[in-house]
């Protein structure tokens, strides 16, 4: 209920200009329908009022990307990490967009620097695997989803849906069902 959500953004609006969150939420709720250029403008505006923030920022650079503005984004995504060198996020979205286009071999420590940030992170440890597996490095996504569920045993279950995927674009469709029976199982 996208349109709905979105009545109720702009109310938030409405009643307060400054309300970052609302910005911040409308901006996913315009992603998630696929208006990227509203999505855009509300991190734009939300970015204005927390120019600091490494969430806001990061989701703008990836506003930027899912809408093909690849040197937009990669440009934001440098400025966050200049101003928030210490922020998980900063290298994790910045990574992802790498990723994305293919820049294995730049977003590979991109994402080894968030994991260093915040090795505790599902995200961080899941995402660590996910740019292996992007990489055809299917060795290196399988040991860091076995080193996230050694770490912290409640990280199973995405630790086997993650090596079911790998392994799956891997085409080894037997270690592929087996985690993804193991994944039910948890």
């Amino acid at each position: 209920k996208y349109s709905e959500a979105e009545k109720y953004y702009e109310k938030a609006l409405e009643l307060n200009p400054n309300y970052l969150l609302a910005y911040h939420w409308s901006g996913i709720n315009y992603s998630s329908m696929g208006d990227f250029p509203k999505s855009i403008e509300a991190y734009e505006k939300a970015l204005q009022l927390d120019p600091m923030s490494p969430l806001i920022s990061g989701n703008l650079g990836r506003m930027y990307y899912l809408s093909g503005r690849i040197d937009d984004a990669i440009a934001q995504h440098k400025k966050n990490i200049a101003l928030n060198p210490d922020a998980a996020s900063s290298y994790r979205m910045y990574a992802q967009t790498l990723a994305y286009i293919k820049k294995y071999d730049e977003a590979i420590p991109m994402m080894e620097k968030a994991y260093s940030l915040d090795s505790l992170s599902l995200f961080s440890n899941i995402l660590l695997a996910w740019v292996h597996m992007e990489a055809k490095d299917y060795s290196a996504a399988i040991k860091q989803c076995e080193k996230m569920e050694e770490f912290n045993p409640a990280f199973s279950l995405v630790s086997h849906i993650g090596r079911g995927r790998i392994y799956q674009r891997s085409h080894d469709s037997k270690m592929a069902i087996y985690h993804y029976k193991k994944a039910i199982d948890v």
